[in-house]
């Protein structure tokens, strides 16, 4: 029994990693683009810092 709980575990750890690291920005790529298409956002005026 205790394998079956670190395994079903292990399984959700995978599983929000990968959302983490995948699916999440991928959203927020969509919604920027989305927004900038719609002129609810507009493109950043900051340059780079001086050296």
């Amino acid at each position: 029994m205790t394998g079956d709980v670190r395994e079903a575990i292990t399984g959700v750890a995978g599983v929000s990693t990968v959302h983490v690291m995948i699916i999440t920005p991928v959203i927020f790529f969509i919604m920027k683009r989305r927004a900038l298409r719609r002129g609810r956002l507009r493109p950043s005026t900051m340059t780079s810092a001086p050296s």
